[in-house]
């Protein structure tokens, strides 16, 4: 289907820093407006709730943020179902996201995990991207970066959605430094230039 005609690609990049933090990136291509939705399932045997910028969700055994980045982002908890065994159920919650974007649009969320006892809290910053050699802001169309502080842990993630730059171009991102589609810089170590280049 063309996209001219309403069609919709629909992309999911995963970025795990181990061991606790996974960064989602959804990306939705079309060239005419849409509503989009996303569905994440809980556990029955914990309970979840929202916060303004994040979703909690808390059982004895496990804790996990879902936080996002990108605003606006509408969220509700709705009843839903689990199965794990055939003509079996379970009563459960579910977060309905949605967003509405005129073409391009994206959707970047943080979940991080931690054991239940933990009173940790996850923090998530978007960051301004923009081009060392042309002197510009990127928009989030092309290219998009957080910065996540957990404890004494700090990371900054850079993703780029589409080819933004010359081979003789570098981003900067909070400070750090580095050209490629998905790079990570551990805040921690002291990384601002280069980065670990997931993809080039």
């Amino acid at each position: 289907m063309s996209l001219k005609n309403g069609g919709v690609f629909i992309n999911r990049k995963i970025i795990y820093i181990k061991p606790d933090i996974y960064i989602l990136a959804d990306e939705f291509y079309s060239g005419t407006p849409h509503d989009y939705e996303q569905y994440f399932h809980f556990n029955e045997k914990g309970k979840v709730h929202c916060e303004e910028d994040r979703v909690i969700y808390q059982s004895s055994n496990n804790k996990a943020e879902l936080i996002f980045a990108t605003k606006p982002v509408e969220k509700k908890l709705i009843p839903s179902k689990i199965s794990r065994h055939y003509n079996q159920y379970e009563e459960n919650i579910a977060l309905k996201t949605s967003i509405k974007a005129q073409g391009f649009a994206s959707v970047l969320s943080v979940i991080s995990v931690s054991d239940g006892n933990s009173t940790e809290i996850t923090e998530v910053k978007k960051v301004t991207v923009t081009s060392n050699f042309k002197n510009i802001v990127f928009e989030d169309k092309s290219i998009e970066g957080v910065t996540i502080q957990k404890g004494d842990r700090a990371y900054t993630v850079v993703i780029a959605h589409e080819e933004y730059a010359s081979p003789t171009d570098t981003f900067c991102a909070d400070g750090c430094t580095g050209f490629g589609q998905v790079v990570v810089f551990d805040r921690t170590k002291g990384e601002d230039r280069i980065g670990s280049v997931l993809k080039w």
